[in-house]
């Protein structure tokens, strides 16, 4: 995806050049009737547009990823942590299942699911586990 090349910062900076050279390019065209100035415009614009939502409509969430700012998956987010000192976290939503890690007191995670009194911890990079809910505390 576009948005994993380069980093918010980087499509600011991409945009503001594309803005400031289209506006130069704008009354150059107007004065000097050169066929390049006047075919570039529109990509231009077009191109200044594009940057733009990609500098000033995304947002990065408290994982690292980048969503589009009125996503609704940034609004139904749930950020909860570790509450206890450690916990494992499971394969499935039961103790049966395997422990795939574990996960210490004050660390963040973003509930991807619920069921029952478990819930589904997803990590900044992409690693989910379940584990009780009463060893969370729900911040969002």
């Amino acid at each position: 995806p576009l948005l994993s090349i380069l980093s918010v910062q980087h499509f600011r900076i991409l945009f503001f050049l594309s803005y400031l050279l289209f506006w130069v390019l704008l009354p150059l065209s107007l004065v000097k009737k050169h066929r390049l100035l006047l075919h570039s415009r529109l990509p231009l614009a077009a191109t200044t547009l594009v940057l733009f939502v990609l500098a000033f409509c995304t947002r990065v969430d408290r994982l690292g990823n980048t969503h589009f700012a009125f996503s609704s998956d940034l609004r139904n987010q749930e950020i909860a942590v570790v509450a206890v000192e450690k916990i494992k976290l499971y394969s499935g939503n039961s103790e049966r299942y395997q422990v795939v890690f574990l996960l210490h007191d004050g660390t963040e995670v973003v509930i991807a699911n619920r069921r029952d009194d478990w819930l589904e911890a997803l990590l900044p990079n992409g690693r989910r586990g379940w584990a009780k809910a009463s060893q969370f505390e729900v911040i969002s």
